[in-house]
């Protein structure tokens, strides 16, 4: 299957569950010789392309509280998880342009690391 942008991430998900799935740079498709279009073809393709690296959800959320000390904004100490519940909803309210911090801690679930006091300081 060949996807352009995000439209593809979805089936892919989907589809890992059941199959060996591999997301592939389109620039080394284009680069093979010949017609790409029947079944033959495709196997022959697939013996030839190597899959791409996919971070894991680690990774990601390194790289989102990254992104977020590099603001000046720390959640990894009073947050557990920053892609869990309370970390999405704050991401989401950052992403809305939110940058009260009271604001911010109240849409932390009391299951969280820090106390609400540490949320905001």
């Amino acid at each position: 299957m060949e996807s352009t942008g995000s439209y593809g991430k979805p089936v892919f998900k989907g589809l890992e569950e059941t199959f060996t799935t591999w997301l592939v740079n389109p620039a080394h498709i284009k680069a093979v010789p010949g017609r790409k279009t029947d079944g033959k073809d495709s196997a022959w393709i697939a013996q030839l392309l190597q899959p791409s690296f996919i971070p894991d959800r680690v990774r990601e959320a390194n790289r989102i509280q990254k992104v977020l000390e590099g603001e000046n904004l720390k959640l990894g100490p009073v947050i557990s998880d920053v892609l869990g519940v309370s970390g999405t909803r704050i991401l989401h309210a950052l992403a809305r342009g939110e940058t009260d911090p009271t604001q911010l801690a109240a849409l932390a679930d009391d299951r969280r690391r820090a106390p609400p006091d540490d949320l905001t300081t």
